[in-house]
């Protein structure tokens, strides 16, 4: 992992996505553009080839600007990254498809801070394979950890298997698709609770049900059979989905426990959708 990778949290890109969507109001200091970069993973190479070809500029809520940044990223970065190609593909697509909506059709705020957030993870954890700069411990390790200690909140954890692939005997990590939709609400700050082992995100308080007929993106779909899964939902089209998905197989289709962007979710196969009661 880059020390961009490694160095920025979930706080530090709660707070940087708040000020690029203008939940937040920037500093005169603040350079968008670059908070993009790092929150991202964007190496400072890529970052200079972009800004030397267009000059990218952010205006904070203007959703235009976030998505000329994102496209001036991915042209300079190409397809040599697969990784930081996939969150910018991602990105690009929950931004363009608002920008093209009518103003007061667009998506709150709040929901693109937490797709964001998501968004913003793809690639950068591999849970089931070790990080090349210490083999003893997961591929993003850091992230894995930032997002287990922020879904069980003042609940204990221990870490130890989550970080480590060697933790040793009985040390099994836990399945993680729920705790990634759940750290993306607490981390856009909004008012939900801890998870709890074993009984899924239908259990948080201040999570509540939603009609299938109502899915949004933002919301949190359920997969119950044969085994239950959580994604959260980027997109809606009739009856498809396109989702961000955590502890799924990558493209690869070699190991799974990757964050990963997918088209090949529906509404019929989906057993529940909930969202927080504070999202709008």
């Amino acid at each position: 992992m880059t020390m961009d990778d490694a160095s920025v949290s979930g706080a530090q890109a709660g707070a940087a996505f708040g000020k690029i969507l203008g939940l937040s109001d920037p500093s005169p200091d603040d350079d968008l553009v670059e908070a993009l970069a790092v929150t991202l993973g964007v190496p400072e190479a890529i970052r200079a080839a972009a800004l030397e070809a267009s000059s990218p500029a952010i205006t904070a809520g203007e959703l235009s600007t976030l998505r000329d940044a994102i496209d001036a990223f991915a042209r300079a970065a190409g397809a040599e990254d697969a990784a930081l190609a996939g969150r910018l593909a991602a990105l690009g697509k929950i931004y363009g498809a608002e920008v093209d909506k009518p103003e007061g059709d667009r998506l709150s705020a709040a929901r693109l801070q937490v797709l964001s957030l998501a968004a913003s993870r793809i690639g950068r954890i591999r849970s089931a394979v070790p990080d090349p700069e210490e083999p003893g411990r997961r591929y993003g390790w850091q992230l894995l950890a930032d997002i287990f200690a922020s879904a069980f909140g003042e609940k204990r954890v221990d870490l130890r298997s989550v970080e480590r692939l060697d933790a040793g005997p009985g040390q099994k990590l836990m399945p993680w698709c729920g705790l990634l939709t759940l750290w993306a609400y607490k981390t856009a700050g909004l008012e939900v609770g801890d998870w709890c082992v074993g009984q899924g995100i239908a259990r948080v308080s201040g999570i509540k049900a939603v009609g299938k007929d109502e899915v949004l993106p933002g919301d949190v779909g359920v997969i119950g059979q044969p085994f239950q899964h959580h994604f959260l939902v980027v997109g809606v089209d009739g009856d498809a989905i396109v989702s961000i998905d955590g502890n799924s197989v990558g493209s690869d289709d070699l190991h799974g426990g990757q964050v990963v962007f997918r088209h090949d979710r529906t509404i019929g196969h989906t057993s529940a959708f909930y969202r927080p009661s504070a999202l709008e």
